[in-house]
């Protein structure tokens, strides 16, 4: 057990903040279930299902960035409470909305709760912990959540069936409750962050010294530029702008695979639907034993972490096409498992990069772009294996999936060669002009 503390970050705060994701998580796990035991109870039709999914994904294209930008003007610990306890009350209403027209509204009011918590939690997180231990962290992270994703289902169907979905929903109710109040037990420095739209200047004040009118006043008339702002921080910064390249690849990429997975299982491997559920487990063990060796490994620099994320996903491609090519459902688990570790390590990278290579003052607007970025191009990605699974076989899909993910990896890996080279070359001859004069 000691073993276990010495490997977890030494911030209090930090762990505090850990032990409420993982509860709320699992929490989560129990309405994803229960909401479409309800959908079934109100109406029962598939696409009642397709717009309930719909619904949670779209609001963070609008709130996430909205989120940022007020993340950094509040205390972020305050907004993370209020959004857990909102949370909560929304959960405990869905339980009992009585028609599917106010359980869609309900749900959409919650997903923008969720989204709000997202790209805020993100940015508070480097305030809390040291840097050089972002990337342990960041791992620990993935890997509990890979656990909720493994173990997360089966206690929830459990639940489901014992006792039925109301319970699940006060359940999950209770847990964002429990949630808020250990980060509202985090010690943090009460600051509001706010811009002067006449200078580019940041300050830092007291809350306590502006009044609501002054609060107001003053973030409504730089709201619309500090938005577009969030796109000018990322694309300012060589670093944050590849990874926000790669993170729409990866959107775009497991959204066009996991529709096709079931069908391939049928078609090619021959196997049941049970059997997708294994592939499914080895991609999670997979990720969890990936989370695992990225935390042990020693904290990289930003430009060895977004290189090693560039390679890996080259090799993510091989086990794509290998998986797409094999027969033998054994060693279609194993391609699986490789791929649940590349995801971990991708994933991982990218929250870390984001985290070290954006100022205190913008990092709530780089996050907050980044949610935003992932509900259109997901629910986009969603789209493409429905129009192409009517052209072409899944395999084939699959297929070419992996080859345009090598591709776009190859062609990053030599321009992230290209430019670090020609950044040294002005760097040295910087320095000789300057030993020179």
């Amino acid at each position: 057990m000691r073993r276990l503390f010495s490997f977890l970050p030494a911030s209090i705060n930090w762990r505090k903040l850990f032990i409420a994701l993982i509860i709320s998580g699992f929490g989560d796990k129990l309405t994803m279930f229960a909401l479409m035991a309800k959908v079934a109870l109100l109406n029962g039709k598939m696409e009642e299902q397709a717009l309930i999914m719909i619904c949670q994904a779209i609001p963070g294209f609008i709130v996430s960035p909205i989120a940022g930008y007020f993340a950094d003007r509040f205390p972020k610990r305050n907004i993370l409470i209020i959004s857990e306890f909102s949370s909560a009350l929304t959960i405990l209403v869905i339980a009992f909305v009585p028609s599917y027209q106010l359980l869609v509204l309900t749900t959409i009011i919650h997903s923008i709760f969720s989204s709000i918590f997202g790209p805020v939690e993100a940015s508070f997180e480097p305030e809390i912990i040291r840097e050089s231990d972002l990337q342990r962290a960041n791992s620990i992270r993935a890997g509990a959540y890979q656990g909720i994703d493994i173990i997360g289902p089966a206690i929830s169907g459990a639940i489901l069936g014992t006792i039925g979905f109301y319970y699940c929903f006060i359940i999950d109710s209770f847990t964002y409750l429990i949630s808020g109040l250990l980060i509202c037990s985090i010690v943090s420095k009460k600051s509001l962050y706010f811009s002067n739209f006449n200078e580019q200047v940041v300050k830092e004040k007291n809350a306590d010294e502006l009044s609501i009118g002054e609060i107001l006043y003053t973030n409504f008339k730089s709201f619309s530029s500090e938005i577009k702002q969030g796109l000018v921080v990322i694309f300012k910064d060589y670093y944050l702008k590849i990874t926000l390249l790669v993170q729409i690849m990866i959107i775009l990429l497991m959204g066009l695979q996991g529709p096709l997975l079931i069908d391939y299982v049928h078609t090619f491997l021959h196997r049941k639907t049970e059997s997708y559920s294994v592939l499914m487990i080895s991609l999670g063990l997979g990720s969890l034993f990936g989370s695992f060796i990225i935390g042990s490994l020693k904290a990289l620099n930003p430009k060895k972490m977004l290189n090693t994320l560039l390679i890996i996903l080259f090799f993510d491609a091989i086990c794509l096409y290998l998986f797409s090519i094999s027969s033998n459902f054994f060693l279609s688990c194993l391609f699986m498992f490789f791929m649940g570790i590349i995801s971990a390590a991708v994933l991982i990278f990218i929250r870390t990069i984001l985290q070290t290579c954006t100022e205190k003052e913008s990092r709530g607007k780089a996050f907050g772009t980044f949610y935003g970025i992932y509900s259109p191009f997901y629910v986009f990605s969603l789209c493409i294996p429905i129009l192409l699974g009517e052209i072409f076989s899944s395999k084939l899909i699959l297929q070419f999936t992996s080859f345009l993910e090598a591709v776009i990896a190859v062609l990053l890996i030599v321009f992230f060669y290209i430019y670090s080279r020609k950044k040294i070359n002005n760097e040295a001859k910087y320095e000789t002009k300057y030993e020179t004069k």
